[in-house]
């Protein structure tokens, strides 16, 4: 887990290694990321802010959800490829802040937002996770970033997104991007 000091972002990755002599139980539900977050009382419902990945004339242009009480939202690329079909990149948003959530997985990973009895529930991880790790044997999950902030200016928080890929995530060449 990195804690960043200079963004209010946090990235991890969870690791499973069978360091036994026998085969593990099986491995399924795993969420790299399984959070409730309280909002606080609001008149407005929590939007999520997603991109569109349809491969069509529409791709990759914003659009909205609300998530009234009550309401769950699952989404999941098709086809195993990380971006066909669903955006790994979101915004959670409620009155006066939110949560930007980043899933770094090539495969065929799966969220879900869910508003229910005051807090919202938010969920990431490898859709189709079924196995049993053989001794000696290794993997990871969808490594995820989470950026939570604060104020109602629509467009800060794409640009504190992008300033923490850039200090911290896109690869450097002589310290340039």
């Amino acid at each position: 887990c990195r804690i960043y000091t200079d963004t209010p972002g946090v990235d991890w990755t969870l690791h499973f290694t069978n360091t036994g002599q026998a085969d593990t139980p099986v491995l399924e539900q795993v969420k790299a990321v399984d959070v409730k977050i309280w909002p606080g009382s609001a008149v407005k419902p929590p939007v999520l802010h997603r991109l569109k990945a349809t491969s069509g004339v529409d791709d990759w242009l914003p659009y909205d959800t609300d998530l009234p009480a009550g309401h769950k939202e699952e989404f999941a690329p098709t086809a195993g490829r990380s971006s066909m079909g669903a955006c790994p990149f979101f915004n959670l948003e409620w009155p006066g802040g939110g949560v930007v959530t980043g899933i770094g997985w090539t495969g065929q990973w799966c969220a879900s937002v869910e508003h229910a009895d005051g807090a919202i529930h938010l969920q990431a991880g490898m859709q189709n996770l079924h196995l049993s790790l053989k001794p000696g044997e290794s993997i990871r999950s969808p490594r995820i970033l989470q950026l939570q902030w604060t104020g109602n200016d629509p467009f800060y928080p794409y640009n504190l997104w992008r300033r923490t890929m850039l200090s911290h995530i896109v690869p450097k060449l002589d310290g340039q991007p």
